[in-house]
Order: C-alpha cells, then structure tokens, then sequence
C-alpha cells in the first residue's frame, strides 16, 4: 500500500547553555545556522558540495573552534548565548526552519510531557526544549548560505533593508573586512535570497545570509548531480570565511575583538568531504557516532546523497530511513560534543552507556520539580548537552494522528507543502547502478556497431530484392501472336 509524506527528517539544535536556567538571567540570543540537504533529478546524487555540503562544513567547523575558544573563557564573561541550528528540508520551502520557529512560537502540547527526556505525547515531539526559545530575545542570526562554489571569488551579506544596520551585520563586516560586500539587491521580505534567512526575517529575527554570490548563483550546478567534490573552491578559501564567521560569533557573544581566531582548517577540509562524497568512508563521523553505532547505521553501499526523504517522527526515522538518519545523527552528536555543558570521563558506545551518569547527574532532580540534564553518547563519552533533534517538514502540513504519521494539506501562502510517494518496506527494494565509464564506452561502441550493422542489412537486403526482380525479368518468356 502506498501513500505520500511530507519531505523531511530530522534537524538539530544546540545552545551553549540552558535557554532558561533557574538563579540565572537568560541572556540574549545569537543564532548561526546552516542547512545540509540537497535536491537533484538523481535524488541518490543529490550531494550539494558547493550549495549545502560546504555550509554545513563550515557550521560544525565554526561550532568546534567556538567550543575551543569557550574551554579557555570565563562562562561569566558571556554577553550573549549561542545557537547553532543545522535544518535539513531547506530545499523544499525551508521546511527546516521555517517548521523550527513556527514550532517555537505556536506549538502546544496536548498530551503529557515526560519529567525525564520532555518529550510530548500528543502531538509527539522527541523534545520540547525549543519552548524555552519562546519570547526569548534575538540578538540576530547568522545564515550560512551558499559559500563553497570554486568559481566564487568573494563574499556577499543578503539582509533585510530593516537589519543591515543589525549587531550582526556589522560584526560581520568587521571580520570579513574587504572580503564581504553588501548585496546590490535593495532586499526586502519578498525578496531576501532562496536561504534560511527568508524564515528568520518573516518571523522578524534580525537576520544576515552570508553567501558567495550577489544577484546570480555562482553555483552553475546547483541542486544537480553535477554539484559534487570538483565543484569545491579551494579549502583554504572556504577557511577565511569560515574564521571570520567564528570571529563575529566570539564578538556578538563575549565582546571580544579578536582577528586572531581560527577554525580547524584540516577538520573543515574533512566534513566538506564527509557530506560530499563518500560519507561511509567519514573517518569524523566514525569518531563521533562510535564505531558499533557507524557500523549499524552506515554502509558502503549506501548511496552518496545528502536528498532528506520523508518526514517520520525520530523513533521510527532511527529504524526506517537508516542512511539519511546517519548523517542527522553524526551532525546532533557532534554539536552535542561541541557545545557540551560538561564532557564526563565515562566512556560509552551507547546512549545507553550513559544512564548510570544520567541518573548520577540528575538523581532527586524530578523531584525538585527540576528538567533532567540531557546526557547522551558523543566521541566515545557520556557528555550533558543542550542538543535536541527537531522535526523538519513543511508548514503547510498538519498532522492528523498523534504519531505524526499522517498528514493533511492546509496550505495558504508561504506554507510549504513538499510531498513524495511513500511504501512500506514490505514491498522490496528498487534500486539503479551507476555505470562505469569503461561500460559506458563498450554501450556506446555496440550502439554504433548495431547503427551500421543495420544500415548494412537494410542496403543488402534492397540489393538482393532488386537483383532477384531483375533476374526473374530476364528469365521471363515473351509471348507471340499471329495479327
């Protein structure tokens, strides 16, 4: 039996610090965010190198330089708390975010939710953290667009007319210097670039797409098979933006000024291969998931795609769309790690591993009336984080079962309402082979060979009618009469 879902997955979220924290004045918000799926005719080539792949590269690369930067700092010494928010479903009407802050400005939950791992049981919701983002105050976010084509030369910042005079946007600007430029679009709502940014401006968070392009693509191969590795600029370009981004990020969240700041340019050179080629050859993604949890959830032959599928709640997306999950799995673990609150000496492979800690950590906590600490396995150790999956599906869906398993179009302007065909494993496996050059070649000659064999036949036969009518012409006897 088949049906249609909504396009989506599973997006992460992670602050350095609780949102709301009891004895603890919140602090202001700044947000920097990144999709990381990709679209394509070939839906199994959807790799997005230089359109996603590198954006979300850059996110993580920033996230664990920012984790560096933090080790070394006074948490007392912050202005502002960071965000980072890596979405997937981006490509079909910014379903990512846009189903994010929808979620954190409207969402109620009508069943219970657990005291021990907030999840919400009507309508399901694997957490509802995100709640404490509401009536929090925006700082800005910054946006991680397009940055990763070879032919780009610069950098160009896409804001509303309303935020380009933001604190985001002039920290940008002082860390990029001479290497960013504003756009020449004189942007409004309706015409912000096709980024996340468009659903942070709509909900009137000051927001800045920094991208590597002004009015026109300077990916020709955007959202197509051609976009893969070759189509990479230069690591150590994408590295001076990416040390920029870092700069304005400690300059928005410590008051700090410093030109210094660097990524790990080796790491970002690694996860934009990670996303763009052969994600079962990611020696990073190994390191974070754990070697049985890599084993279990990636293959080598699964296909080198970054294409979301369909939306299913966690609980079943962990089991049902196994190679999609392992990339959305390897982003939340390693912002886990990144932004964790306190990295324990307990090694794990499992999440599982880790509740001995958990219950350590957290013992007379529900008690107190108090949220658990969240713990999960990240690199090998039980880490307390802050990082919660989020569910990525458009806006112009609303489910009609408390599971979230199915879905009816509301639609109205602005929702969107991607969908795909749907079957249950039960019915088997389709599949395609990518063809060698070599076999490609061999095609082609037989093709040729059969063209002229052919036309041979076709010539050879017509001979062969004619010279048989001419001979049976000849043999033919006349006939005689007498006038």
């Amino acid at each position: 039996k088949g049906k249609c879902l909504p396009v989506g997955g599973q997006s992460a979220w992670s602050s350095t610090l609780r949102i709301r924290e009891p004895g603890r004045p919140s602090l202001p918000l700044v947000g920097i965010s990144a999709g990381f799926d990709s679209d394509a005719f070939w839906k199994f080539k959807a790799r997005g190198a230089a359109g996603q792949a590198a954006s979300i590269a850059t996110l993580l690369a920033v996230a664990d330089a920012f984790a560096d930067y933090r080790e070394r700092r006074n948490v007392s010494l912050m202005v502002r708390q960071a965000v980072f928010m890596a979405f997937t479903a981006e490509q079909f009407g910014y379903a990512g975010s846009s189903r994010f802050l929808e979620d954190v400005a409207d969402f109620e939950c009508q069943g219970n939710i657990s005291n021990v791992t907030t999840e919400c049981f009507g309508p399901y919701m694997s957490s509802t953290v995100f709640l404490d983002l509401r009536n929090a105050t925006w700082t800005g976010v910054i946006n991680i667009g397009q940055i990763g084509a070879k032919n780009g030369s610069s950098f160009f910042s896409h804001s509303a007319q309303s935020t380009e005079s933001s604190l985001v946007s002039r920290a940008l600007f002082r860390s990029f210097g001479a290497n960013l430029t504003r756009s020449s679009f004189n942007h409004s709502l309706s015409f912000l670039p096709p980024e996340s940014v468009q659903s942070f401006a709509a909900r009137g968070i000051p927001a800045t797409a920094v991208t590597d392009y002004d009015r026109v693509f300077t990916n020709q191969y955007f959202n197509s098979q051609f976009d893969d590795i070759s189509n990479l600029r230069p690591t150590p370009q994408l590295c001076a933006a990416a040390d920029a981004l870092l700069q304005a990020l400690v300059e928005l969240t410590h008051a700090e000024v410093n030109r210094f700041l660097s990524v790990n340019c080796t790491l970002l050179a690694d996860l934009s291969l990670c996303f763009a080629s052969s994600f079962s050859n990611c020696s990073t993604a190994r390191e974070y998931l754990g070697d049985p949890l890599f084993r279990r959830t990636v293959r080598p032959s699964d296909p080198d795609t970054n294409y979301p599928g369909v939306f299913l709640p966690l609980p079943l997306r962990r089991s049902r769309a196994r190679a999609a999950f392992a990339r959305e799995d390897f982003i939340f673990r390693f912002l886990a790690f990144q932004s964790a609150e306190q990295r324990t000496n307990a090694s794990c492979a499992w999440d599982s591993d880790c509740d001995a800690t958990w219950r350590e950590l957290n013992e007379g906590a529900v008690e107190r009336g108090e949220r658990p600490r969240k713990v999960v396995c990240a690199r090998g150790v039980c880490v307390v984080t802050e990082t919660h999956f989020h569910d990525a599906f458009g806006t112009g869906f609303v489910a009609t079962n408390g599971f979230r398993t199915a879905f009816n179009v509301t639609g109205g302007e602005g929702n969107a309402a991607f969908a795909e065909s749907y079957w249950d494993e039960g019915l088997g496996l389709c599949y395609t082979t990518e063809n060698t050059a070599l076999y490609g070649g061999l095609m082609v000659v037989a093709g040729v060979v059969c063209w002229l064999a052919s036309i041979a036949l076709a010539f050879g036969g017509k001979w062969l009618v004619t010279e048989k009518v001419m001979k049976a012409a000849v043999q033919e006897p006349r006939s005689s009469g007498v006038i």
